[in-house]
């Protein structure tokens, strides 16, 4: 049997950072579950080693994860091995050469030059993504480059050691292994956490990653084409916008593996987690069995959230995030192409005040096409919002 090792790098981040960049090892550890089921996989987590954390560089980026010797040490002890993963985030900014992750490269090109090395994003939805079938011009030390999601297609690049830019094929997701967490130090992924939280600079955190906070994903893609979003980047041409679903039973065993693990809360990264009312029944259905905390990131559609999804909610959420985008409706049908009534934002935040749910509402100002006078309908939309129901704006 083969000797993998798949490597989730340190990444580094603007002071400013968007998203959720310490939840950005879950592809290489849902991808390490996947590729055990061929070969012997050792997984190295720069978000879970003695010295990870945070720390500002000179040119002002943050350093986030373990040093880069660390990283390259523990893939010293780790060898011999046949192939190397590497997993690339949004983070190292593709396609241009980021210099952490190229230190990493050129350390594990050195520790094994004749090991078959292969870039790959892990896509596992959810987070921003940049489209380039040219990493591999900036990282030569890489053999291999497979875009979006890997669990199919990254073990047969490795088999076949086949060169060059690969598109990863979507897998069926009910058939994929859990992710490999039993293969990260969760003590020091907690440790890691908490000096993030430290070193930070925020005064707090909307969605809290305090306890032992792991991340999930119950679904991947979004059937919806709002202007703004990069979701669905494997889609082809005009090819309809999908989201495909863990079913009722996977998703059951997904959180009951992180609450087995001594997860004190879940932070499910879906680009979209209430679409379908029966999907979100079963995630409030496997939270409460395991009487675990939850946030959702990036948020859910106003439409689809019911007054008794949020009284269901309460106390388990810090906040809930819905996107209105625009106070006008023209805006949303015409440039945003949302498909959103904005009385259900409304509704929504009335809801949410009712049944004592903080939440917050996303708008975007200044929309190519947007008018001076809608600017201030959005704005004025805001205040409202904020003023009556205390639904904090985040523009």
């Amino acid at each position: 049997m083969s000797h993998v090792l798949v490597v989730h790098p340190p990444v580094t981040i603007a002071r400013a950072f968007i998203d959720y960049p310490y939840f950005a090892d879950l592809g290489a550890v849902q991808l390490a579950g996947a590729l055990r089921a061929g070969s012997d996989v050792t997984l190295i987590d720069a978000y879970a080693m003695p010295r990870s954390t945070l720390f500002w560089r000179r040119d002002e980026r943050g350093h986030l994860g373990a040093p880069v010797d660390d990283v390259l040490q523990a893939a010293s002890e780790a060898a011999p091995f046949d192939a190397v993963v590497v997993c690339v985030t949004p983070f190292h900014r593709p396609p241009h050469r980021d210099d952490v992750l190229a230190a990493v490269l050129r350390g594990l090109r050195a520790i094994a030059p004749e090991a078959f090395l292969v870039l790959a994003d892990a896509y596992q939805s959810g987070q921003h993504y940049v489209e380039s079938d040219a990493v591999l011009d900036a990282y030569p030390e890489a053999d291999a480059w497979v875009k979006y999601e890997g669990e199919r297609t990254v073990p047969a690049v490795i088999e076949a050691r086949a060169v060059g830019v690969h598109r990863g094929a979507r897998p069926e997701l009910d058939a994929l292994p859990l992710p490999a967490w039993d293969l990260v130090d969760l003590d020091a992924h907690d440790r890691f956490r908490a000096r993030v939280v430290e070193r930070s600079g925020r005064a707090a955190f909307q969605f809290p990653i305090d306890g032992r906070t792991l991340p999930a994903v119950t679904s991947r893609g979004c059937p919806f084409r709002c202007a703004h979003c990069s979701s669905n980047p494997d889609r082809v041409g005009d090819e309809p916008k999908t989201q495909r679903r863990f079913s009722e039973a996977s998703l059951r065993a997904r959180v009951a593996q992180l609450a087995e693990l001594g997860a004190t809360r879940v932070a499910f990264l879906d680009e979209l987690i209430n679409v379908r009312a029966s999907h979100f029944d079963a995630v409030l259905d496997a939270v409460e069995a395991h009487d675990l905390a939850f946030e959702v990131p990036n948020g859910y559609r106003a439409d689809y959230l019911g007054r008794a999804h949020l009284a269901r909610m309460k106390g388990r959420v810090t906040t809930v995030s819905v996107s209105a985008e625009s106070g006008d409706q023209r805006v949303l049908d015409e440039i945003v192409g949302k498909q959103l009534d904005l009385e259900d934002i409304a509704r929504v935040a009335e809801d949410a005040h009712a049944e004592g749910v903080p939440l917050m509402v996303h708008w975007i100002i200044g929309m190519p096409g947007e008018t001076a006078a809608e600017v201030n309908r959005t704005l004025e939309m805001a205040l409202d919002l904020y003023d009556r129901f205390g639904a904090e704006p985040a523009v």
